[in-house]
């Protein structure tokens, strides 16, 4: 009886030796180990992806409201516009408008509508000047009309990056100028009807703006 046990605990070992337990071998390990790389270079990739994008995106998003905010001023500042000259700290007469393109000034103008919160005893008039140098727009605006040898403006970058950027203007008879004034009335205080603004960006490409005039009467 105790043979017969004996072979029988014999039997059971000899089953489970060629049987041994479920496992992973070194082969199938490394297969584990190149297939959880592949994914996590995947993931990876994916990710930086997304966050680029994301970046991309914010950095337009700036862009645009920068874009927003610019042609806001520049159309309000050309709907407020006068006809009212000055004179400069040369004391020579300039014109309300002077589109001449003269160094750096792109556009330089009068204009009323400035606020006024503490009701100081100045006038409303303003003289505001648009510049364009080593690809930034600037405006410029000065606390009196007519410039005292020593004043000085506050300046304000609006756009940077930029290309280039053209200036045309729309006379009273419907025609097309590229300067303003034009001919030889280089000291008139005629308003145009109209100027349009292209802007040339590096990530937007060219951009247009058609502003109307109102030629107030100049105060």
């Amino acid at each position: 009886m105790a043979n017969r046990n004996q072979d029988h605990s014999l039997r059971t070992v000899s089953r489970i030796d060629r049987h041994p337990a479920p496992g992973f071998t070194l082969v199938e390990l490394l297969i584990a180990i190149a297939i959880l790389g592949i994914m996590f270079v995947m993931a990876f990739g994916g990710l930086k992806a997304l966050l680029n994008t994301q970046e991309e995106v914010t950095r337009r998003n700036r862009e645009l409201a920068r874009l927003q905010i610019f042609f806001n001023q520049f159309r309000t500042d050309l709907e407020q516009a006068v006809d009212r000259a000055i004179r400069d700290k040369e004391g020579i007469e300039r014109p309300a408008m002077d589109g001449l393109v003269a160094g750096s000034h792109l556009l330089t103008l009068t204009r009323t509508g400035r606020d006024n919160p503490r009701r100081l005893q100045r006038s409303a008039l303003q003289r505001i000047v648009y510049s364009f140098e080593k690809n930034q727009l600037t405006r410029s605006s000065w606390e009196m009309l007519d410039l005292a040898p020593n004043s000085t403006p506050n300046e304000e970058i609006l756009l940077d990056n930029l290309l280039g950027v053209d200036l045309r203007y729309l006379d009273k008879d419907m025609a097309w100028l590229t300067r303003w004034p034009s001919g030889n009335n280089l000291t008139g205080t005629n308003l145009p009807r109209a100027i349009e603004i292209v802007l040339e960006l590096r990530s937007w490409g060219r951009i247009r703006q058609l502003v109307q005039i109102r030629n107030q009467v100049s105060q």
